[in-house]
């Protein structure tokens, strides 16, 4: 009898010390799920701002081929820094600050603003204009697209 209650002695520790193993195994095990989803977290994030930066971008866009086609269409011309409004008008002054639909942005706007810029270099047939949209993006950074056009005389 004394012989078995070792074994039953022995036995307990045995299971004590695989209760031990099966906490540490649960540990690793929730480490590597939390590894995984803050990998997920990360990887989502990192899409998420370059679909915002992809949708801003496909707007300026939108917004220097409208003054391209205004510029096109119009004998006028901008001074260096100005644009066109809505209505075809040249913007004087130079304040060329728009919303996504392209309507200037009142002073207190909390929305995504765009600032459009017409410059031209050259005379004549040689004149060229450079058509710019600048905004702030999400990496608090600033973003830029051009486009480059000359009139045909």
């Amino acid at each position: 009898m004394a012989g078995n209650q070792k074994m039953l002695k022995g036995t307990h520790l045995y299971s004590n010390h695989q209760r031990g193993d099966t906490i540490v195994e649960v540990l690793i095990a929730a480490a590597i799920v939390s590894l995984v989803l803050v990998g997920a977290y990360v990887v989502t994030n990192r899409n998420r701002i370059a679909m915002q930066d992809t949708q801003e971008h496909s707007i300026a866009l939108k917004l220097v081929e409208g003054q391209t086609e205004l510029l096109r269409g119009d004998l006028a011309t901008p001074a260096n820094g100005e644009c066109f409004g809505t209505d075809g008008s040249v913007n004087t002054g130079g304040d060329c600050i728009v919303t996504a639909e392209g309507v200037t942005a009142p002073a207190n706007y909390g929305g995504a603003a765009y600032k459009i810029a017409i410059t031209s270099t050259g005379v004549g047939p040689a004149q060229t204009f450079e058509i710019t949209a600048t905004w702030d993006n999400l990496t608090k950074g600033t973003s830029t697209v051009s486009s480059y056009y000359r009139r045909a005389t």
